[in-house]
Formats: C-alpha cells, sequence, structure tokens
C-alpha cells in the first residue's frame, strides 16, 4: 500500500508548505478548499445493512449469530498478517450472548471488515490449567482465556494466552501451537503460573512477545503483568518459545475460590515457591493500575505501550515508556521513570498518553450520531510495509459500558514517540502540501496526562470535555498563519511537518487525509505531540 506521510509541528503556528527542502510561506488561494485532497473511500455503502454503518445497532440485531459480529466483541486484541489476510486474535469476551471458548479468531483483507473465524484452542489439551484456576470470586468456573499474543516461527504459529481468575493473582499464562493460523492451537508449554497464597509476585497475565537478532543472535522476550503487582519482562528460548529460567514450584495448601460466590476453601496445588524465583524476570515498569504491556522497536528505541485507569470499560486510555534498552530503564515524555513509585491516587502523571475518551461532535451539529469513544485500551502495534498500525478494544458513548469493538488506527513517529491518528482506519487518502489549504475550523482535544476524559451513569459512558475549536486562518503573521478560536496561536507547514503553537505551546505531527464515522465524511486528522510528550489530536469540520 501507498503511504502519505506528512508531519505536523501544532503550536497553532501559520502554515507553511515544503518542498525539495525549501519553505514555502503560502497558501492555496483556490476557493475549493477540499482542492488537492483526496479523502479514504467511505468504508460502507448507503445500501448496506445497518450494522456494516453504525456497530451500534450490532447488539440490537445480531445476537449470538457470529456472523455478523464483525469487529464487535472484541477483547484485548493481537494482530498477525498472514499473507494478503490479518487476523486479529482476542479474549473470550462478549456482552449478552454466548460462544464457543478458546481464544476468538477475526480476519480482515483490509483491516476495516472483518469476520468472525471461531475459536483458536483446543480446550481439551487445557483441562490441567482450568483445573489449577478453578473459580473466580464470583463462584464462575474459569474455563476460558484472555490476552493472547501470536507469533508465526517458521511455519508453525504460537500462541501465548492467559487464565485467571479476574481481579487476584491466580493466574497461569501458557502456550499452545498450531502449523495453520486458524487452528486448532494444542497445549505445549505452561511460560509462568502465579497464586494469590504467594504475596509479593507480579500476575501471570497479558504476555506479549518481541524478538529482534542482537549481534547475529536471535533474542525473544516476553513481557507480562497487571495492575498493582507491576509490569515484567522474561527472556525465552527463541527455538522452543520456553523461559529461559524454569519457574520453581512447591504443593502447598493454600486458599481458594469454590463455586459458591465469596466462599473460600483450601486445597493442595502446586504454587510459586517465592516472590524471589529469578524465572518472573526483570520488573520494568511499577505504575499502578498498568497492564497489557505491549514492545516495539523503532529508530532504536524500544517503545513499551501499556493501559491504565480505574476501570476498563470507561477509563482506560494507553499510554507510552521508551528505552534505549529492552531490559529498561523506560521514561515518558519528561523524562519519568517508568519505575516511579506510585499509588491508586497518584498514577496518572507518568507514561506519554497515546489514547483518550472523546467527542468531536457537539449536540448541534446536524447529523445522525453524536458520539463519542472511550476505553481504547489493550493495545497492539504492528508494522506492515513502512506503515505502523496501532490496534486496541474500544466502547462508545452513550451505550452500556460492556460494548466493545476492535478499532484500527494509523500510528506515526513524531520527535521519535508515537501518535495515532484520532480516526479509525479506513483505507489510504492522499495530500499535496504545496497545493492543498488546510486552513479552516478545527476541533481539536489534547490528550493531557492527568486528565479523566469519561464517566459513568447508570452503566451509560459520555464524555466530561467536549474537543475545542480553533480556526487555522489565511492571515499571515510573518512566516506564520494566525490560529484563533478557544486557543490563540499561529501555523505553519516546515520541512513536511506541522507546527501549531498553542497559547505559547508548540505541537509537531501529522496532517492526513481521514474518514470520520461520527460526521460521515472525509475530514483532515492531526497527530501532534509536544516537547513533554502531550499529544493532540483534531479534525477540520468545514
Amino acid at each position: 500500500m501507498k503511504r502519505y506521510l506528512f508531519l505536523i509541528s501544532v503550536a497553532i503556528l501559520a502554515l507553511t508548505a515544503c518542498s525539495g527542502g525549501k519553505t514555502i510561506t503560502s497558501i492555496s488561494n483556490s476557493d475549493n478548499i477540499e482542492e488537492a485532497i483526496i479523502y479514504p473511500t467511505k468504508p460502507y455503502s448507503d445500501s448496506d445493512h445497518i450494522m456494516q454503518k453504525d456497530p451500534y445497532a450490532f447488539y440490537n440485531i445480531a445476537g449470538n449469530d457470529t456472523r455478523y459480529w464483525g469487529a464487535a466483541n472484541t477483547h484485548d486484541p493481537a494482530i498477525i498478517k498472514e499473507g494478503d489476510t490479518y487476523y486479529a486474535f482476542s479474549t473470550d469476551a462478549n456482552f449478552g450472548v454466548t460462544s464457543q471458548k478458546g481464544i476468538h479468531i477475526r480476519k480482515s483483507n483490509d483491516l476495516i471488515k472483518w469476520s468472525f473465524v471461531g475459536t483458536a484452542l483446543d480446550v481439551t489439551t487445557l483441562e490441567d490449567q482450568i483445573e489449577y484456576i478453578g473459580y473466580n470470586r464470583d463462584g464462575e468456573k474459569v474455563d476460558f482465556f484472555w490476552a493472547p499474543d501470536i507469533i508465526k516461527r517458521g511455519n508453525e504459529f504460537w500462541l501465548f494466552y492467559s487464565i485467571s481468575g479476574f481481579g487476584q493473582r491466580n493466574s497461569m499464562m501458557g502456550l499452545a501451537k498450531s502449523n495453520n493460523i486458524e487452528g486448532p492451537y494444542t497445549f505445549d508449554k505452561e511460560i509462568l503460573r502465579t497464586s494469590q497464597s504467594v504475596g509479593g509476585t507480579p500476575n501471570a497475565i497479558d504476555s506479549a512477545i518481541f524478538v529482534e537478532e542482537v549481534d547475529g543472535e536471535e533474542k525473544m522476550y516476553m513481557s507480562y503483568g497487571s495492575w498493582s503487582a507491576g509490569i515484567y519482562i522474561l527472556e525465552l528460548d527463541p527455538v522452543t518459545g520456553y523461559p529461559l529460567i524454569a519457574q520453581t514450584l512447591v504443593e502447598r495448601e493454600v486458599t481458594v475460590n469454590t463455586a459458591e460466590k465469596g466462599v473460600t476453601a483450601t486445597a493442595t496445588k502446586l504454587v510459586p515457591s517465592s516472590s524471589d524465583d529469578p524465572a518472573f524476570g526483570t520488573k520494568i515498569l511499577s505504575i499502578t493500575s498498568s497492564e497489557a504491556p505491549y514492545i516495539i522497536k523503532e529508530n532504536g528505541y524500544y517503545y513499551l505501550f501499556i493501559t491504565n485507569g480505574v476501570d476498563l470499560t470507561y477509563d482506560y486510555d494507553v499510554r507510552v515508556f521508551r528505552s534505549r534498552n529492552i531490559l529498561g530503564p523506560y521514561v515518558d515524555g519528561k523524562g519519568v521513570s517508568a519505575l516511579s513509585a506510585t499509588n491508586y491516587n497518584s498514577f496518572r502523571p507518568y507514561g506519554n498518553k497515546v489514547t483518550i475518551a472523546h467527542q468531536f461532535t457537539y449536540l448541534t451539529d446536524d447529523i445522525s450520531y453524536k458520539r463519542g469513544w472511550a476505553g481504547i485500551g489493550h493495545s497492539t502495534a504492528f508494522k506492515d510495509e513502512e506503515q505502523w498500525f496501532f490496534a486496541s478494544h474500544y466502547r462508545g458513548t452513550y451505550m452500556d459500558r460492556h460494548r466493545f469493538f476492535l478499532g484500527i488506527w494509523k500510528m506515526h513517529f513524531v520527535n521519535d514517540w508515537p501518535v495515532i491518528e484520532p480516526n479509525r482506519y479506513t483505507g489510504e487518502g492522499s495530500i499535496n502540501l504545496e497545493q492543498a489549504d488546510i486552513s479552516g475550523n478545527y476541533r481539536i482535544q489534547i490528550l493531557h496526562q492527568s486528565a479523566v476524559n469519561s464517566m459513568l451513569t447508570d452503566d451509560i459512558i459520555s464524555i466530561v470535555n467536549r474537543a475545542e475549536e480553533i480556526t487555522l486562518t489565511k492571515q499571515k503573521a510573518g512566516e506564520w498563519y494566525v490560529v484563533n478560536g478557544e486557543y490563540n496561536g499561529r501555523y505553519r507547514l516546515n520541512n513536511n511537518q506541522l507546527e501549531l503553537e498553542l497559547n505559547g505551546v508548540l505541537y509537531k505531527g501529522v496532517i492526513t487525509p481521514q474518514f470520520n464515522y461520527e460526521f460521515e465524511k472525509g475530514v483532515l486528522g492531526l497527530s501532534l505531540i509536544n516537547s513533554d510528550g502531550t499529544a493532540l489530536w483534531g479534525n477540520r469540520i468545514i
């Protein structure tokens, strides 16, 4: 796929187009503001079924019929491309319906329209793991699996997965293998287990695999962990996928949950010998409430993505740290360590925020779907040809918080930090910055580190602070153009970057043609970041 990437430094500055190293301090005077811009094709037609145009409708129509699930009921996705087909593996999660258990699989030819394939695991090979976990605190038998990661090794596919009693460290991570991308995957090896009765350990959940070659030698690592116990990383054998350091287990009498909610008993189980076992690996992040680690490498940096918040159904945002060494130390855009001591009340000012609950529509807009999006978390990132993509689940405003969907966004690197586009991916567009007129009315959302931008009322999600309005004018101010609205400033295009200065704060990033589902039309989207790692999203609403 041909990619069109245009970086924008946003300090709401003046427009300056660039060509071959030249800075052109002029802006198109064409009466047609859309000239030189090609937007992605609308991902559905007017004649399509409502479920293809409006994912909210899925929950009212599809029910148990997985043929109509599409991107709905996808939680904790992992993405892999095999041939020309993309596959999404995800947690055994659904809302108001039932499905077979064993890690959901979906596939797509374009990252836009997804179809449900089935489940991956041959659960008959996992009975020992199901027996180890037993029941959760609600008295439910834990026979479902979650938070997978998937890689290909030779002609074999390796599926890493977790099984856990929610909210406790009764957890286990395992590896299953198959010669077919669509399974079935049979149990191969237990990677790590934890127990609520053995304190001080990480939580054996949310495994994510990273592979690279170092000095001619292949290295494989697994990051994992969740909530208050922190994020860890351990090394695996790239030939087998097994840990280089085997875990030491001992037989002990421990407290276990039973089939009756809130009632516990004692049982003898093989559990970790101690919290000091080197098999747990190296702690790389201690920010409270963090989970879902994922590591990628770009331009010599390792980027550690995590998700945190107080409730995964609405207050749930992705953050990122980086390091020159895969084992750390990891820091955010302000240089603050990922190993900083925090608690439930102090974790928010850490990590560059990559996602935030947001709504670009206003009640006064003459459109059908005045909605926003929240709970954008448990992410993965993958590179297709030369373009990075970001994937996660997300939820919608004005609907029950337990409904969730798979989202794919393009991701760019600005000043060696990742930023994602504000609108979900719907295909490619193009823009000629020398000729395009990028002036107009924009709605922007600044991703402040400590901002909580969603709330719950009777299980319905709503947005706290709507997007703000600014206008990129055609009024010149030296080499810049004037910005006014809820912020004052200036902007320009400079060396293929949009620089936008708002109230004295300069942002740089990407301006690209995108499709916006709420307005159901093409928009110019902004993905920007400032010097301390605070990102800015924007959409031109002409």
